[in-house]
């Protein structure tokens, strides 16, 4: 009599049940491939809208200062939330940082370069993510630098 295994076999014996194994085990697999390729190109997808959305504020708000004369940009400035979707505009002082590496985020990256790769006299010198999801963007206007801040909801992440 032949030396049998004493526990009981994990695989089936017969060349069928071991075909439908398999096959389930490659469907369940394709299934969890298309979950996470449907994610990440839903995620791209939002990435894109919000860079979009950033890039054409940012336009708007660049022409408007460019075109304005210096007396009338205060008023600007407290106008500005209530007709854009609270973002605010801040002056950049001495002390701001000129240069920010732009980290690797998902948000980040493509925001960056949509705005890098614009046109038009203004020029974004950084983009930030602070800690409640707002959006800084530097933009330098003639010989004036200003922060742009997009809080969470105006880039519908709130």
């Amino acid at each position: 009599m032949p030396w049998r295994w004493p526990l009981p076999r994990v695989l089936p014996q017969s060349l069928l049940a071991r075909s439908v194994l398999l096959i389930s085990a490659i469907l369940i697999a394709s299934q969890l491939a298309w979950i996470e390729f449907t994610r990440l190109s839903a995620q791209r997808s939002q990435s894109a809208q919000i860079a979009s959305t950033v890039a054409s504020v940012l336009n708007t708000v660049a022409v408007a200062l460019e075109s304005m004369p210096a007396a009338s940009r205060r008023r600007f400035i407290e106008k500005l939330p209530a007709a854009m979707q609270n973002v605010r505009l801040l002056p950049a002082t001495t002390w701001d940082v000129d240069e920010v590496a732009v980290p690797q985020s998902p948000l980040l990256a493509p925001i960056s370069e949509q705005l890098h790769g614009r046109g038009g006299s203004a020029q974004v010198i950084a983009v930030l993510e602070d800690s409640e999801r707002a959006l800084w963007v530097k933009l330098q206007v003639r010989n004036q630098a200003w922060w742009v801040v997009f809080p969470a909801e105006a880039l519908g992440l709130g």
